[in-house]
């Protein structure tokens, strides 16, 4: 069974596969979670309204953005079972969203951005459970600020242990971070366009990707002066420039 994706407002969303099931996020009378196999295996898990852009799976379990209609969109996770799908942690307390966005798997841990009302979107990990459910990093810590991850930046990636991720702290501009899940261990790996300027361009093609190969993490970036390139990562060592592609900038 292939993954499926709707980008109709109305369809299912991203489809996962744990196991024997394929996840669908979308709407069937009441919004929900759809599990997929047979006609007559495809059941309503839960009456939520589910985000199918934000889904990622951790083994047998999805990770996934939902608003119930109390807590506001907050993270969830879904064995597959009415029970089992389940609000995670309310992280924006209330009726608020913290509107969880880039979820990424790195082992058994969950990352993702994340606003609590106070921080803007910064970086978030979870072990499935409220407890371990905690705030990484306030990497921009300016409060006028929305945050230091959009969603317009490319989703992270996860080499070995690393995440990688495109963030902004206020300073050095869009650049490429990383983290083990510590705030120590949450770092700006190069300022690759010195001065402030952004490393990414996100508005403008190439679309830079971040894309783990093995264990090494290739993407697009560059400066005005450069234009784009290609770099390469072990999550030590930064290589780049190596393929000349179009200007970032004109």
């Amino acid at each position: 069974m292939e993954e499926r994706w709707n980008d109709r407002g109305d369809g299912p969303g991203e489809g996962h596969q744990p196991g024997d099931r394929l996840h669908l996020p979308g709407s069937a009378g009441p919004d929900g979670i759809e599990c997929v196999g047979t006609t007559a295996g495809t059941v309503l898990v839960k009456a939520i309204d589910p985000d199918g852009a934000s889904i990622t799976r951790i083994g047998s379990t999805l990770f996934f953005a939902a608003n119930d209609g109390t807590s506001g969109w907050e993270v969830w996770k879904s064995d597959g079972t009415t029970a089992g799908t389940v609000l995670i942690a309310d992280i924006c307390p209330g009726a608020c969203s913290s509107s969880p966005w880039q979820l990424a798997a790195v082992g058994s841990t969950l990352f993702f951005a994340a606003n609590d009302g106070v921080t803007g979107w910064e970086l978030w990990k979870s072990d499935g459970t409220a407890a371990g459910t905690v705030f990484v990093k306030d990497i921009d810590p300016d409060p006028a600020d929305y945050g230091s991850i959009s969603f317009l930046y490319p989703p992270p990636a996860a080499v070995g242990s690393t995440l990688f991720f495109v963030a902004n702290d206020g300073t050095d501009g869009i650049e490429l971070w990383e983290s083990d899940g510590t705030t120590a261990g949450t770092v700006i790996v190069k300022d690759i366009c010195p001065g402030g300027c952004d490393a990414f361009d996100y508005l403008n093609p190439p679309v830079p990707l971040l894309t783990a190969v093995g264990s090494t993490l290739l993407f697009v970036a560059g400066d005005p002066t450069s234009g784009s390139e290609m770099w390469k990562s072990d999550g030590t060592n930064l290589v780049g420039p190596r393929l000349g592609l179009p200007p970032l900038r004109r």
